[in-house]
């Protein structure tokens, strides 16, 4: 799937969100008046020297988190690649509960190839970013269309993998971050961008976060 982002203003993302309400459908997994809504946190994970962050080797094509939605007991372990602008996501479901099991990287259960993967890079939770997300779908070319708004984004500095409801701080403060994916670019996104007069930009929700918490200027100064 090619992944195409965008910063945008909090008045635009509701011009956008109207737009995309007439013109495609609810998720499925949606709640709320329209059936399109989220509110979604991910714990994300980084190595000591925040290699992720600093885009060092391998590290700055994957991304480990750990996501929760609508604070529900179901939580995933979350491998995201990226090459380009294409994208490529591995994902087990799991529980709450099985936050504790992290360590268990020799037992057979649903988290433990995310658990290996992070014992082997040497990772550690580093943050928790929470936003408000709508989502709508379709079909393009037999391929799936998915656009999602991000925000009141917010982020807190975390110890170790356990959700925190309070301690964040606002990262995007009257911006949005607007995401197209598809296979084939579809006239419809075509005439998105074009009307809405969007410009694509590489916008991390973990770097702003990182970078709103300070939380790598301790080894930016080491380097």
């Amino acid at each position: 799937m090619r992944e195409v982002k965008f910063l945008i203003s909090r008045e635009t993302a509701t011009a956008v969100r109207d737009w995309a309400r007439r013109r495609m459908n609810p998720d499925l997994n949606g709640i709320g008046l329209e059936g399109d809504a989220y509110t979604t946190s991910s714990i994300y994970f980084d190595t000591e020297d925040f290699d992720l962050f600093f885009r060092r080797g391998s590290h700055a094509r994957a991304k480990f988190r750990i996501r929760n939605y609508n604070g529900a007991a179901r939580i995933f372990f979350e491998r995201k690649l990226r090459r380009g602008d294409h994208t490529t996501k591995r994902r087990s479901e799991g529980a709450m509960e099985d936050l504790s099991r992290l360590d268990c990287i020799d037992q057979d259960w649903t988290g433990r190839w995310f658990a290996r993967r992070v014992h082997h890079r040497r990772l550690l939770p580093v943050c928790q970013v929470d936003y408000q997300r709508t989502a709508r779908v379709g079909v393009f070319a037999g391929s799936p269309l998915r656009l999602t708004l991000d925000e009141h984004i917010r982020a807190s500095a975390v110890r170790g993998a356990a959700f925190r409801s309070s301690g964040a701080v606002e990262i995007l403060p009257g911006q949005a971050i607007l995401e197209l994916k598809y296979g084939e670019v579809p006239g419809l996104f075509r005439h998105l961008i074009h009307d809405f007069e969007l410009v694509p930009q590489p916008v991390s929700k973990y770097r702003l976060s990182v970078q709103s918490l300070n939380l790598a200027v301790r080894t930016a100064l080491s380097l």
